[in-house]
């Protein structure tokens, strides 16, 4: 009588464990942020803002309005020059604004190319 008493309270606390890991597991699922990943072809156009603010900014116009990009790692030396349409891919990232930027998201920008 004892060992099943012993048993029985062993299997329902593995059945328990294991059954709250599948719940936490999938809540986790559920509940991860992906960073937004924008794939194919972008159009911007780059602006240095005004003569105050020291960030270069990307602005892609769509439909709801204007996105402004602030690239993190910076533009290609040869491109980034005032109103030069570039086109690019972009991951949005989860980070404070640059110091001295007032307006625009994070992004991390590759595969820049000037728009012919």
């Amino acid at each position: 009588m004892k060992w099943i008493l012993i048993l029985a309270i062993a299997s329902a606390t593995l059945f328990s464990g294991c059954k709250s890991y599948k719940e936490r597991k999938k809540q986790h699922d559920i509940n991860e942020e992906v960073p937004t990943v924008t794939l194919g072809t972008t159009t911007g156009t780059i602006s240095h803002g005004n003569t105050d603010s020291p960030c270069t900014i990307v602005t892609v116009a769509q439909s709801e309005g204007n996105l402004i990009l602030i690239p993190v790692k910076g533009l290609p030396f040869d491109l980034d020059k005032e109103g030069n349409v570039i086109l690019f891919d972009y991951n949005t990232l989860k980070m404070p604004q640059p110091e001295g930027c007032g307006v625009g998201i994070p992004a991390e920008i590759r595969n820049v190319s000037l728009k012919k």
